[in-house]
């Protein structure tokens, strides 16, 4: 497991730091963190089918790329969609308690996944699946933004 965090982590900050310098040159976000999210889900649903340490370090690397160009370019894409700038902190604040609710409710939802059809809560293959499944919605959530590109 700290061989994968440590994966994980490199993949993350590299990644982070060359999608922030492209998203500021090209001015393009949307299809950064489209894209990163439907390679997060992807990594997430091949996490289910993972037989072996070597699938599994790369799979890491999958997400951890994923997930930098996510954080990389994320904020800066919701700061350009911001109504008004001089309402910026609020709007802010709720954007933080957007991101807090799933994080809250998630570990409810995951327990009743992993319950469903398992008699020992082990059922990870749905859990698996159904992040996947969010991801893509998520990814799918920011295309139709139309005041950036």
């Amino acid at each position: 497991m700290t061989i994968g965090v440590l994966v994980y982590t490199i993949a993350l900050l590299a990644s982070g730091w060359v999608a922030g310098k492209i998203s500021d040159r090209t001015g393009r976000r949307k299809f950064l963190v489209a894209g990163s999210t439907l390679l997060f889900g992807l990594g997430t649903v091949l996490l289910a089918h993972v037989t072996t340490v070597s699938q599994f370090y790369f799979v890491e690397a999958l997400m951890g790329l994923a997930f930098g160009i996510y954080v990389g370019v994320d904020l800066a894409l919701v700061v350009d969609v911001l109504p008004n700038p001089d309402d910026s902190g609020k709007d802010l604040g709720v954007f933080n308690m957007a991101n807090a609710l799933p994080q809250t409710v998630a570990p409810a939802i995951g327990a009743v996944l992993l319950a469903v059809s398992s008699a020992n809560n082990q059922n990870y293959t749905l859990l698996l699946y159904t992040a996947g499944a969010a991801a893509l919605v998520g990814a799918l959530v920011v295309l139709p933004i139309k005041k950036v590109r």
